[in-house]
């Protein structure tokens, strides 16, 4: 049925979102996860522009969502029916992955994801010269950047986009800023 739908919506090429919600279990057998609650994060993949999902996986136990991205994209793009592809990946930062990237670089495809404020990112927010920030929208307390990024085992440099944020008064001086990764 999914098949026959996307067939027929009108797009092409497509995006997915692959999304890892947590779903809480209140079953004492329900797994524990790294926060103390308990539930199952299952990968859900859902087309953006047809209100379907796509693709989906429950994942056992404990397992985080960032295992297994690659495959899970991989079953995005086996499940569209003939004559429509994938051409966007949009995730969380569990896909923020080299293998996922390259990947979908090799395929001409577009591959977005929200990114950990790992060394190396917060080396590249380091280096935006203040110029570079740009408020969005007058008054709306962000201010936006971006600049070129790769991972070690990336083959390709992507642009990362920046997000900053006035923080409140009570907890910092008016002119310092929190950097956000969305």
């Amino acid at each position: 049925m999914t098949a026959r739908l996307v067939r027929r919506d009108g797009h092409t090429p497509d995006t997915v979102d692959a999304e890892a919600p947590l779903v809480v279990g209140e079953k004492r057998d329900a797994p524990g996860r790294d926060t103390g609650v308990r539930g199952s994060m299952p990968l859900l993949g859902f087309l953006d522009e047809t209100p379907l999902c796509l693709v989906d996986e429950l994942l056992e136990g404990n397992v985080l969502p960032g295992a297994g991205q690659r495959e899970f994209s991989r079953q995005g793009r086996a499940r569209m029916p003939g004559g429509k592809r994938l051409a966007r990946y949009r995730a969380e930062g569990a896909s923020y992955q080299a293998a996922l990237s390259n990947e979908w670089e090799a395929d001409e495809g577009q591959w977005a994801s929200t990114a950990d404020q790992d060394a190396a990112v917060k080396a590249v927010m380091a280096g935006v010269p203040a110029e570079a920030w740009q408020a969005p929208e007058p008054g709306c307390g962000e201010q936006v950047a971006d600049a070129v990024h790769t991972m070690h085992a990336t083959k390709a440099a992507f642009r990362l986009s920046l997000t900053r944020e006035k923080w409140p008064r009570k907890f910092a001086q008016a002119d310092q800023w929190r950097i956000c990764s969305r």
